[in-house]
């Protein structure tokens, strides 16, 4: 399977994909109508293709399968920490992650039996590899809205 990284493809590519600078969040901010067209005109998109990013499940058309990796907010919190995030973004994403915003848009978008979850937290990256492959062959059925973090929000 090809990997495709959408975050990586807009950076080296800002001055043609980027829409402007978020200079409150410090980022790149991504014109997803750029983005498409030039994922599909270069072959990114094709069949077999893992799309990965943020805004990934925004670009594609109908794929096999959704799987958003989810963290434990704790986790994800040191995790953007020692990236060097803002307490603010820090905020945004623990938030984000504990109302289920990712799985929610791809539920939306895609339907229910097309979106997967996978608990990246306390994992290598390899034991994650291996689940997603798992639920790719369809060794494992493990729907979204098994992962819940509703309790941190008090």
């Amino acid at each position: 399977m090809r990997h495709v990284d959408v975050g990586k493809i807009v950076l080296a590519n800002r001055g043609r994909l980027g829409g402007g600078f978020d200079s409150k969040r410090k980022v790149v901010v991504a014109d997803l109508l750029k983005v498409r067209k030039f994922l599909k005109s270069g072959g990114f998109l094709r069949a077999g293709s893992i799309v990965e990013g943020h805004y990934a499940h925004e670009l594609v058309g109908s794929p096999a399968a959704v799987i958003v990796l989810r963290c434990e907010p704790k986790e994800l919190d040191r995790r953007l920490l020692a990236r060097g995030y803002s307490e603010e973004k820090r905020a945004e994403n623990i938030l984000a992650e504990v109302l289920d915003t990712c799985t929610i848009e791809a539920e939306g978008r895609f339907g229910r039996r097309k979106v997967f979850e996978v608990e990246t937290a306390g994992k290598p990256a390899g034991r994650v590899a291996s689940e997603i492959c798992g639920i790719l062959s369809k060794k494992t059925a493990r729907r979204a809205g098994k992962i819940d973090y509703s309790g941190y929000l008090g």
